[in-house]
């Protein structure tokens, strides 16, 4: 079994994201699209603030919602859709957001079925664009659904959910809902570990591909070096996470990025040296992984973390991103061992 300890995307009990090669079928639409007007780049709407007695768990899927809310407002200044499609695009978002304080209606109405069906006019302009905005058009669909399955709106209802009695190993029937997004173009596949079937990231590598040096590539580079590029079932690309991202992070860096990304590949990678720091430590959560191995790579993974940060901070430090590499910069200045690990992943027999 495949157990996940990341804690930015590889979330445990659910290492997801599987790798496909398969084009999605996607709908045509005719030259209509060009004859439409172009919304304007939109200000980027205020991340939500998190409550005073909001639970950690409750802070933390805020915090993601956040985090993904900034993805999709980027893109869509690079999409410029219509007014209408964009329309539909915040009204998704909406929904998508966390609802444990029951203050968004649209949360309970936009589930299942209801999503692909709201999000179907966006896929279908796909093929009119240009490559960078669809590139934007994709990742911005991308973080929809991984919106909604992190919310667990993709979950099969309660009549879809398998017998008590069926087998765990068995491979589990595809939601409705999912069902309905793979006609529109994405992808899910079985993930053991969770014994669910999980968005395969499609949508977001072929964003990638398509404008790998503009601003949607940029955003779909940093969101796949969160995944330190696992894209498979478990753990496909070993434990060590985290060297894929120091490896890929310092190669990308070679050329000028954004100052906004540049900043965010710097905190993923002082997260990743971080990583090695707690892995030497032993007090990195409930893994097997021998801090002996670690030890010799400590003092200089420490120096670099500090480095790393202070790297990032200096590009960014306002954002929701540069208050999380505060609080670990300051933690790491002060000696404290980490007790969790953000690119690391496990496979126990």
């Amino acid at each position: 079994m495949a157990v996940c300890v990341a804690a930015l995307v590889l979330s445990c009990g659910k290492t997801k994201q599987q790798n496909s090669q398969t084009e999605p079928k996607i709908q045509r639409i005719g030259n209509a699209q060009a004859k439409i007007e172009q919304s304007p780049p939109q200000e980027a709407s205020p991340p939500e603030a998190i409550p005073s007695n909001a639970s950690e768990t409750q802070a933390r899927a805020l915090r993601r919602f956040n985090e993904n809310a900034w993805f999709i407002q980027e893109a869509m200044r690079v999409a410029l859709q219509e007014e209408a499609l964009n329309a539909g695009i915040s009204t998704l978002l909406k929904a998508g957001r966390p609802d444990w304080d029951h203050s968004t209606p649209s949360h309970q109405q936009i589930r299942g079925t209801e999503i692909s069906a709201r999000l179907r006019p966006w896929v279908e302009t796909f093929q009119a664009l240009v490559p960078a905005k669809r590139a934007a058009a994709l990742l911005i669909a991308d973080r929809i659904v991984v919106l909604e399955e992190d919310d667990g709106n993709l979950e099969p209802a309660l009549p879809e959910k398998p017998s008590a009695g069926s087998n765990p190993s068995e491979n589990r029937p595809k939601s409705e809902a999912q069902l309905k997004l793979e006609g529109i173009g994405a992808q899910f596949s079985y993930d053991s570990a969770s014994e669910r079937n999980l968005y395969a990231l499609n949508w977001l590598q072929q964003a990638y591909e398509l404008d790998p040096n503009g601003r949607a590539g940029e955003l779909a580079f940093l969101l796949l070096l969160k995944t330190g590029f696992n894209t498979s079932p478990g753990c496909g690309n070993g434990e060590e996470l985290f060297r894929q991202v120091l490896l890929r992070g310092t190669e990308y860096l070679r050329q000028p990025r954004s100052p906004d990304v540049e900043a965010r590949i710097h905190f993923m990678m002082g997260d990743a040296y971080r990583d090695i720091v707690a892995l030497a430590a032993g007090q990195h959560g409930d893994t097997y992984a021998d801090s002996a191995r670690y030890k010799p790579e400590e003092a200089g993974a420490q120096t670099k973390a500090v480095a790393e940060y202070r790297a990032g901070l200096g590009l960014d430090n306002k954002s929701d991103a540069s208050s999380l590499a505060k609080e670990r910069l300051r933690s790491i200045l002060a000696g404290e061992a980490p007790h969790d690990t953000s690119f690391y992943c496990q496979t126990l027999d």
